[in-house]
């Protein structure tokens, strides 16, 4: 069944950075059951990466890729 796998998407930013393109990688959809353990496991791994733990958020833009 395929239903309940995640679908991986590219997506890029609509702009270059210093001549580069920036591509990131995304998983979903994910079902709300399991949207509370993925978030309770990430809670419980923090601690272990302090520079992940007290990043500044910001937000970016991506968008999807076009292959026409």
């Amino acid at each position: 069944d395929t239903g309940s796998m995640l679908q991986p998407r590219l997506l890029r930013r609509p702009e270059l950075r210093d001549g580069d393109v920036t591509f990131m990688e995304v998983y979903g959809p994910v079902e709300a059951d399991a949207l509370d353990a993925i978030r309770a496991h990430i809670a419980a791994c923090l601690p272990h990466f302090p520079v992940l733990s007290s990043a500044t958020r910001h937000t970016e833009h991506f968008i999807g890729l076009s292959c026409a």
